[in-house]
């Protein structure tokens, strides 16, 4: 098994989580074999802001297209006892289930395809929902947001993080979510002082009271 590791510290005392990576492609995961800065923006960010979000020991939160799962694990840590899932397309579980294991996390993986509904995922109520660095390509714009539609409720908050690459089509995205969505950017004084950029933004939603 031809994997790297790299660590993610968290700002206060816990011990580091060890992320296995595939960089070489040895697995066959393509973009979801490496971490994404975006990744650890918005994990830093929950960590800092985590007493102002609406999310408790007892909450259900979601990630999607999880990768190796910083983003959902580094969550785990502080809130042990919420039920936290981490998802991806199945074919790319395999290393996201390894990390998930191999730091003793709390949180769980299961396959989620955006263009397949699955009841067992979408018929939870969601407290939150995690998706990071998922709209630099625009052919998943609108399978992620009928995901997302059959997702949310009204009561679901939606924190996206995404790197800036090409802003036509990132806008074109948020564009369509704004058709159901209410969208915050999250200021960079919100945001950890060591892990952010002005490349890099969070996105908070909730749907409209009409949606």
């Amino acid at each position: 098994m031809s994997l790297t590791v790299r660590e993610y510290d968290f700002a206060n005392s816990l011990p580091p989580l060890a992320i296995h990576e595939d960089p070489t492609g040895q697995w066959s995961l393509g973009v979801a074999g490496t971490i994404w800065d975006s990744s650890y923006v918005l994990a830093r960010y929950l960590e800092k802001s985590l007493a102002q979000q609406p999310i408790t020991n007892q909450s259900k939160i979601l990630e999607l297209g999880a990768g190796l799962g910083i983003v959902g694990m580094s969550l785990a840590r502080f809130l042990p006892s919420a039920h936290i899932v981490l998802t991806d397309k199945s074919d790319r579980l395999k290393l996201l289930q390894h990390n998930v294991q191999s730091n003793n996390s709390t949180a769980t993986v299961a396959g989620y395809d955006w263009e397949t509904p699955t009841s067992a995922i979408e018929e939870q109520n969601w407290d939150m929902i995690l998706v990071s660095d998922c709209i630099w390509e625009p052919s998943l714009h609108t399978i992620l947001l009928q995901a997302l539609h059959r997702l949310m409720k009204s009561t679901t908050v939606l924190l996206m993080a995404y790197e800036v690459r090409n802003e036509p089509v990132e806008e074109q995205f948020l564009d369509f979510l704004r058709h159901s969505c209410t969208l915050q950017y999250i200021p960079t004084e919100e945001m950890d002082e060591q892990f952010q950029s002005d490349d890099i933004r969070i996105i908070r939603a909730q749907l409209t009271a009409t949606s």
